[in-house]
């Protein structure tokens, strides 16, 4: 009996939220990241998370999804962005 090939799995999310300067960009990347992944190498979108998902469904969504998942799936994650920058240093801290 001839072994079955892994299923392929995406998942790919951003959080644009409060980053009105590369918003558009991380958008942009998890579309293109998206396409290559299914186009190009035979990946499933594996959750229905879109942009800038709160922890809870992001939480929700990947818990779902791994009830699902067989040992041999093979499973990809882009996340990108972030909330807010960083505080600037102090010149105490330098």
């Amino acid at each position: 009996m001839p072994e079955e090939a892994p299923r392929r799995f995406l998942i790919a999310t951003g959080v644009t939220v409060g980053l009105p300067k590369t918003g558009d960009r991380i958008a942009e990347s998890v579309d293109m990241v998206s396409a290559l992944f299914r186009e190009k190498l035979g990946y499933e979108r594996a959750t229905s998370l879109g942009l800038n998902p709160s922890a809870k469904e992001t939480q929700d969504e990947l818990r779902d999804f791994a009830k699902k998942c067989n040992p041999e799936d093979i499973v990809a994650l882009y996340y990108t962005g972030a909330a807010r920058s960083p505080p600037p240093s102090s010149p105490s801290e330098c």
